[in-house]
């Protein structure tokens, strides 16, 4: 089973860009997988971010989503041998969209910051 946490959900139009972050948490390493960034810090998961969004929801989801209408969302991570899962679940027209996605699993790495 995966651990769910709420989540503040932004998106960024101009990117079209979908963050999906666990409050007062802050990454140090992050994994991406093709449209997914996990953002990790040490004890665990902190949030989601995934690139290309309109694309990417209509494809999991099946229809398109007017992403001015996501008010909250969860996340969850698990790793697995050779795979990572990512789950997230959006609250979309008072709907609650959920969607697991599997990907080859990939090692973490160190998030760059300016001093």
């Amino acid at each position: 089973m995966i651990e769910e946490y709420s989540c503040k959900v932004e998106y960024d139009s101009e990117f079209d860009l979908l963050a999906l972050r666990r409050l007062g948490m802050h990454a140090t390493s992050g994994i991406a997988a093709g449209p997914f960034t996990i953002a990790l810090d040490k004890h665990g998961l902190v949030g989601i971010e995934i690139e290309d969004t309109k694309d990417v929801l209509e494809s999991l989801f099946g229809f398109k989503l007017s992403l001015d209408k996501i008010t909250k969302g969860k996340i969850g991570f698990k790793e697995e041998k050779n795979m990572m899962l990512i789950y997230f679940s959006l609250n979309y027209e008072n709907k609650e969209l959920k969607k697991e996605v599997v990907v080859p699993k990939i090692t973490a790495m160190p998030i760059m910051t300016k001093a």
